[in-house]
């Protein structure tokens, strides 16, 4: 049931150019359960790993599983729409549907790996293995922008300084929210994927 949903997650991951020339015309219900479902993952794993850290409240395992998908779900329409201001702006014209697509196909690294700083975090034991956890969630921010950044110029069809200058301008505020949320809360640079 999950596996074809999967299968194109390990495609995002090794081959995401040709798999969102291939995706281009798959409709955005489409995308939006492969989120959740690929989202599975690191909701399922960050939530044993809440259980494990302190079992005596194990509701905090239902609370972070819901988290998650709020925050999931939440910051697709958000984040879609704010991408896609700036993807209007410079030029795509392919839709708001198009960016939302981007969104839920970007956010694949974070969707199988973000439970690793989660992990770390657990096992923690010095200062060096919280900029750790830090170092993973960065890369994963990194490696969703490269998502980001192909699914732009394919499904809206932009060049690559349009394509960099919207996705630069998306970032501004968006780095200032996760540094700020870090400051006042550090354990959230492992729950966001943007």
């Amino acid at each position: 049931m999950f596996e074809p949903y999967f299968k194109k997650a390990r495609k995002f991951i090794f081959d995401p150019k040709q798999v969102f020339k291939k995706e281009g015309n798959s409709n955005l219900e489409y995308s939006f359960k492969y989120m959740i479902i690929i989202g599975l993952v690191t909701a399922i794993i960050t939530t044993v790993i809440a259980i494990v850290a302190e079992p005596a409240l194990a509701v905090w395992g239902a609370v972070n599983f819901v988290g998650y998908y709020i925050a999931l779900i939440v910051g697709f329409f958000i984040g879609g729409i704010w991408l896609h201001l700036w993807v209007y702006i410079f030029g795509g014209r392919k839709g708001l549907e198009q960016t939302l697509k981007i969104m839920a196909f970007g956010g694949t690294p974070g969707y199988l790996f973000a439970w690793i700083s989660s992990l770390v975090a657990l096992v923690a034991l010095s200062e060096f293995i919280y900029m750790i956890t830090s170092l993973i969630a960065v890369v994963i921010f990194v490696w969703q922008l490269g998502l980001y950044y192909h699914g732009i110029k394919t499904f809206h069809k932009l060049g690559k300084e349009r394509t960099t200058a919207a996705l630069i301008i998306y970032l501004i505020p968006v780095l200032i929210l996760i540094l700020g949320l870090t400051v006042v809360l550090p354990s959230t640079t492992t729950f966001f994927t943007i």
